[in-house]
């Protein structure tokens, strides 16, 4: 293989990996003056099964602590599988703002509210140039670790009480229970990788490249002189 096609290579696994490591957690706002920072949280709700009935809605709700600021309203109506966004949430002082976000369980017995919360901190900082600037931090609280998205599934349980999703009999809150574990657990329906993830590994191809390229030019000069 030439060198000439190892920089193609390596050219566009540097492009790959720029649009990878850009990819946002959340979306930040730029006010202008740097007076205020701005926020806003998307949230993805679905269906996987997808035998809820249509026209369900899904209620979530965003909960700051103490003196964090929320977006107004702090609640949306979801449908049964969709995109929606907590915005704006605008800080005007330098501080750690904790939130909580989360489903509203559903009243209908046949249909299982994914239950999962996400906590998120939000750091304020006022950087050198007096323009207020900040970082985000999502955990899944559930799971005890960092998460890249704020995701909720939910699943319907028909009349014979079975999970529409797995078929597996349900025995009570216990089982329920369970049948939400095998789906957050089993091969493909978990959280997407995190872009931190494909960044690294990106970055590892990179340096190999680099060092493969290397040799075959220092091999290249050798034989030229």
């Amino acid at each position: 293989m030439s060198i000439r096609v190892f920089r193609t290579a390596l050219s566009a696994l540097l492009i790959f990996a720029a649009v990878v490591c850009a990819i946002p957690v959340h979306a930040e706002e730029d006010t202008g003056d740097g007076s205020t920072y701005s926020v806003s949280f998307p949230v993805t709700v679905s269906n996987p099964d997808k035998k809820i009935p249509a026209g369900t809605e899904f209620t979530l709700i965003i909960e700051g602590q103490r003196h964090a600021p929320l977006p107004d309203p702090p609640e949306i109506i979801a449908g049964l599988n969709g995109t929606y966004e907590f915005a704006p949430i605008t800080f005007n002082e330098p501080g750690n703002y904790k939130y909580t976000v989360k489903q509203i369980a559903l009243e209908n017995n046949n249909i299982i509210t994914d239950s999962k919360e996400y906590e998120i901190v939000v750091t304020v900082i006022r950087g050198e140039d007096g323009r207020l600037e900040g970082g985000v931090t999502i955990s899944d609280r559930d799971m005890n670790n960092k998460s890249a998205s704020i995701s909720f599934r939910n699943n319907y349980k028909s009349k014979n009480g079975q999970n529409g999703n797995n078929g597996s009999p349900d025995n009570g809150d216990s089982d329920s229970s369970d049948a939400k574990k095998d789906q957050e657990h089993s091969p493909g329906t978990g959280e997407p990788l995190s872009p931190a993830f494909f960044c690294f590994s990106a970055s590892g191809v990179l340096l190999l490249l680099c060092f493969a390229a290397r040799i075959m030019r220092n091999r290249k000069d050798r034989i030229d002189g």
